[in-house]
């Protein structure tokens, strides 16, 4: 049994990526397998998306620890289609490995020779990294199959005296290993550890133990991507690895790169640098490269040569933002499943017994929009203003509907009437219609303003919003695991508190109010919020993102006739986003870290002009207190108005007006619970 906290089994967020193999092959979700099998393909594949869309999980699914942990576990099969299995990979990731080290001397070198010397040394010390961990993975199957000789049989590792002298004549014959390692070694063990003290010295210098570049390492600086082809060639030339082995190389946080050259001088070189070894087009490996949108797409161009690798051609995408984003036929939609198999395979891992859907039993069907109402008002008298000319049979009906228990539905005739006369329909002053609630004969109107009418009832009784129930907890997920995730633990840790005794005691899963689900979601959006204050343009996007909430909030509340009920968004003209204007790349970096959520907006102005529309990501939501469903137009706007706000913002702090500020449950108000 896996060992996570028992008293929430959500407490570590990021398990799969910590987990010993054992433990992982519990704990891992295979129904994105399916949408990814290019992962186990012969070509180059980049595995892209934003933090917490699963890079990291998927890629470890490809080491041959965790591939010896499902051989070693009759109750699971590898996930991976049986013709697709004949692999052995190796990787590095880069924020484990220190690859920030490689710049840090970088102020020592020439100035004319130090991008061309960087990139030298970060390549050759990525060459020694992938060789090392290959020769790693192959010494510990073979060590694995040597107990038990069913383990992953598609690759069968021959450690013969014969076959380990063949693969060591192949390799002192490969050009790139020409003083890679120091001759006279006899077995693949004795490469390994080559490499391992070639990989000490790099560290020795980087780390300033040193104060010379070491002339072996000078002497013997390889290109991007050569050792480690030739190593695989060897591999199979020899017989070490059946002929028809893949070789996949994984590179994991990429995006590490692009942060590192932000805070150099030294231009892409970094990246250009990986994209050389994929622009060579060596069949005999290929790599998975685990990156964000915005570090990959910026910069495809390759070091040397300032060629731009082809999609497609020199490389194919894995978008798991895309496989788990919603389409139109939600039938379909994938993040729900995985969703809820992570939550399943936690529960199990922490002992807790369930039978049937553990989402629906923790977190409940989600309220109806009316029941919501019932529970922002309560009791109170209706508190909805009437105008002086409206004729007395209105206010007697809305104020019936409101007192009969219905205020959403005596909303609604409020606002239904003041649209009515915002189009000059003299309705108002006429009390016979005051019956049988017209604004139902539209099968849209009411759907598509529940959620503005519910957040102004909100606004009036000073009422936090409600979001609970599986459904809604989906939603405000944004299609993100990270974020479900962490409304999970958010609710769970509310319970708790909340429940001290049950807590303690209970082995069964909990079933958790209304009132835990909102306290607890509130928390959570206001840890998402946080994660804005750190990393790229943090300042700049918070800024941006706070004036944006408190934007539409503002403008929701006061549109009484809830004619605009889609403005919890905004659209902008494409060709804006080509501007220079300031804000342009700071859009774009809130829409590549998922603080924004983009997508194609068709116009409905008379000259067509190509359009996007961006929505904040629904689990800032709740921090903001506006509706996390999209309905009908968001706001059209310019860079300048959105200068405006993001300029006032700034004067104002991310403070202003109130809902960036921590609330605690005392504060949330929430009667009827």
């Amino acid at each position: 049994m896996v060992a996570l906290r028992f008293d929430n089994p959500f407490h570590d967020l990021w398990v799969t990526e910590i987990l010993e193999s054992n433990a992982f092959v519990q704990m891992f979700s295979p129904l994105l397998v399916a949408d990814a099998e290019e992962l186990f393909s012969s070509g180059h594949v980049v595995v892209r998306g934003r933090q917490g869309s699963g890079k990291s999980m998927l890629l470890n699914l490809l080491e041959t620890s965790t591939r010896v942990a499902y051989a070693n576990n009759s109750r699971t099969e590898f996930p991976a289609p049986p013709k697709q299995r004949t692999f052995i990979s190796a990787g590095v990731q880069l924020t484990k490995e220190s690859a920030s080290l490689v710049a840090a001397r970088a102020e020592e070198l020439p100035e004319d020779q130090r991008t061309k010397l960087v990139a030298a040394n970060f390549a050759d010390y990525l060459n020694s990294l992938l060789s090392s961990d290959l020769i790693r993975n192959i010494l510990y199957l073979a060590a694995e199959q040597a107990k038990n000789s069913a383990i992953i049989p598609e690759v069968s590792v021959d450690l013969s005296t014969n076959t380990q002298q063949r693969f060591i004549d192949l390799l002192y014959q490969a050009e790139a290993w020409k003083g890679f390692v120091p001759k006279g070694l006899q077995s693949l063990m004795d490469i390994g550890t080559a490499l391992e003290g070639r990989i000490r010295s790099y560290k020795s210098y980087f780390n300033f133990q040193t104060d010379e570049f070491p002339r072996e390492l000078a002497v013997s600086r390889s290109p991007a991507g050569e050792p480690m082809a030739e190593l695989a060639g060897a591999l199979r030339d020899s017989g070490v690895l059946p002929k028809n082995t893949l070789v996949l190389l994984r590179i994991d946080q990429h995006e590490e790169l692009f942060e590192l050259e932000r805070h150099t001088n030294l231009g892409t070189v970094f990246r250009q640098v990986i994209n050389s070894a994929l622009a060579k087009r060596d069949p005999r490996v290929a790599y998975r490269i685990g990156t964000r949108h915005y570090a990959w797409d910026r910069d495809v161009t390759a070091w040397g040569s300032g060629a731009p690798l082809e999609a497609m051609r020199d490389y194919s995408i894995i978008d798991l933002d895309q496989i788990l984003k919603r389409g139109e036929h939600t039938k379909r939609w994938k993040f729900p499943l995985f969703a809820a198999d992570v939550v399943s395979k936690r529960l199990e891992a922490a002992g807790l017994r369930f039978q049937g859907n553990s989402m629906e039993i923790m977190f409940g069907k989600s309220l109806e929009p009316a029941d919501r109402a019932r529970r922002y008002v309560g009791d109170a008298k209706c508190a909805l203003q009437f105008e002086a000319a409206w004729a007395p049979a209105w206010k007697t009906y809305i104020e019936k509907l409101w007192n009969d228990g219905d205020p959403l539905e005596a909303k609604f005739g409020e606002v239904w009437l003041r649209q009515q006369a915002q189009k000059r329909h003299n309705v108002s002053s006429d009390g016979t219609l005051a019956h049988d609630a017209p604004w139902r004969n539209s099968k849209w109107w009411a759907k598509e303003r529940n959620e503005i009418a519910l957040m102004q009832l909100a606004g009036l009784r000073q009422q936090a919003l409600i979001w609970c129930g599986e459904r809604q907890i989906i939603d405000l997920s944004g299609h993100n695991i990270l974020a479900f995730m962490t409304i999970c633990k958010s609710v769970w840790a509310t319970w708790q508190r909340r429940n001290p005794a049950d807590a303690e005691k209970r082995a069964a899963l909990p079933n958790f109010s209304v009132e835990d689900q909102v306290i607890g979601i509130s928390e959570a959006s206001q840890i998402w919020f946080k994660k804005i204050q750190v990393g790229l343009e943090a300042n700049q996007r918070t800024r941006l993102v706070s004036g944006l909430g408190q934007w539409f909030r503002r403008r929701m509340l006061r549109d009484r006739a809830l004619s605009y009920p889609g403005h919890s968004g905004f659209s902008l003209l494409e060709s804006e986003l080509s501007s220079d204007h300031f804000l342009v790349p700071i859009i774009k970096a809130c829409r590549d870290h998922g603080d924004l959520m983009e997508s194609q907006h068709t116009t409905k102005e008379k000259n067509q002009a190509q359009r996007l529309k961006w929505y904040l990501h629904p689990l800032l939501c709740p921090l903001f207190r506006i509706p996390h469903i999209r309905t009908k137009e968001p706001i059209y706007t310019s860079l300048h108005e959105l200068q405006e706000i993001y300029n006032n913002q700034r004067r104002a702090g991310p403070t202003a007006d109130g809902p960036i500020k921590t609330e605690s449950e005392g504060q949330l108000g929430l009667p009827g619970f």
